[in-house]
């Protein structure tokens, strides 16, 4: 019974020092994109566009920050090919894992939930997957950060014209990443800064 109070009193105890963590962001994204169809005819483009978002989550007193993430954005699609520029929407939501020392930070983060809208004049095609990223940043004055983060989208099924395919079924090599450089505003309830 001791060791069962000694742990709830560990734990709410160290909770009881953690902060609200809210951080809205927003930025710029440029992304590449390297395909390969099972027949082996290859492609790339190159992708540019704002990207927003927030992340929620608790930054406790030893460094450790532990969020929840939603991003979203949108931009321009450039064909190497020559072919017309499309547009594009992406949305994706994740888990966050970082740690802050002064005025540095870093992060690593999951996409559980990762979705990319190729416009295209013919009809949209909407890749699903997951992702993940990395990610580091700078607090030159309070409430203020500039990051950079490397993200990898991991795609698996895609949707056109109605139907649901596998990407592996279409494509023999779908690589694609994203570098982003945004702005935030990290605010915390509740605990010390």
């Amino acid at each position: 019974m001791k060791y069962i109070l000694a742990f709830t009193t560990l734990i709410f105890g160290f909770s009881a020092h953690a902060g609200v963590l809210a951080e809205p962001f927003v930025g710029y994204s440029m992304g590449t994109s390297s395909v390969t169809v099972v027949s082996g005819t290859s492609a790339s483009s190159k992708t540019s566009g704002a990207e927003y978002g927030a992340r929620i989550g608790y930054r406790f007193p030893m460094g450790l920050v532990l969020a929840g993430e939603y991003a979203g954005g949108s931009g321009t699609i450039k064909y190497d090919s020559g072919s017309a520029d499309d547009t594009y929407s992406e949305t994706a939501m994740g888990l966050v894992v970082g740690y802050e020392h002064g005025m540095y930070r870093v992060w690593a983060g999951y996409g559980i939930s990762d979705q990319f809208t190729d416009k295209q004049t013919g009809g949209d095609y909407v890749y699903k997957g997951t992702n993940l990223k990395i990610g580091v940043g700078i607090e030159p004055i309070h409430h203020l950060s500039v990051n950079f983060e490397y993200i990898m989208p991991k795609y698996t099924k895609y949707t056109a014209g109605g139907v649901d395919t596998d990407v592996s079924t279409t494509y023999s090599k779908f690589d694609t990443s994203a570098m982003v450089l945004s702005i935030s505003a990290p605010f915390e309830f509740g605990g010390k800064m």
